[in-house]
This record gives structure tokens, sequence and C-alpha cells, in this order.
């Protein structure tokens, strides 16, 4: 697996990157709850605005739930300390589907 940019890196030659948050299983603490899963960059420092989002399937609609930012209009120089931590959830599952009358000729 490689994650770009590398640690190393001083600006962005890339347009997008992305690093993937989801485990394969979930996992649990001690006391049995989920553990929190999380997608960490370092050593990113840019002029650039960026925009932090999830990647989901059309039919998902989510957004972040708690977050001190605008992750659409994301600049590193305004995050206050040597982090941020955005919380997204689930807002709306679009269901689609049809189904055909068997007793209908």
């Amino acid at each position: 697996l490689h994650l770009n940019p590398s640690p190393g890196l001083s600006e962005i030659p890339l347009r997008e990157f992305y690093r993937y948050a989801a485990p394969a299983a979930p996992a649990f603490d001690e006391a049995g709850a989920r553990a929190p899963q999380g997608a960490h960059f370092r050593a990113i420092r840019t002029g650039h605005t960026l925009t932090l989002h999830l990647d989901t399937s059309t039919p998902w609609l989510t957004e972040t739930d708690d977050c001190p930012l605008d992750m659409d209009n994301l600049r590193l120089e305004d995050i206050p300390g040597p982090a941020l931590a955005a919380d997204y959830r689930l807002a709306a599952l679009l269901i689609s589907g049809s189904c055909d009358d068997a007793t209908a000729q």
C-alpha cells in the first residue's frame, strides 16, 4: 500500500489524494465499545485551500456532525493547534429498487 503524500513533502504535486479509514472488520476497545476510526495526514503544510470529505457511494448523504471549521474551504493555517478532528454522520440513505407483479400477465 502506497500512500501519498509522503511525510517529507513540502508542496502538493497532486490534485487529489485519499486515506482509507474503514477497517476490514470492526475493532473494539477493552470495554467492548467500538474503537474510533480515522485517517491521518501528517506533514502537510501548504497555503492552498483544501476540501475534506467522505468518498461514499451515491445513495449515501453524509455531512459533518462535529467540526469547528468549514471542511469545504479548509486552510491549514487556520487550524487551531497541530491537528483537526471532524466527525461525519450518515444524514440520509436512499434505497431504491423495483418490483414486478408475478400474478399479472
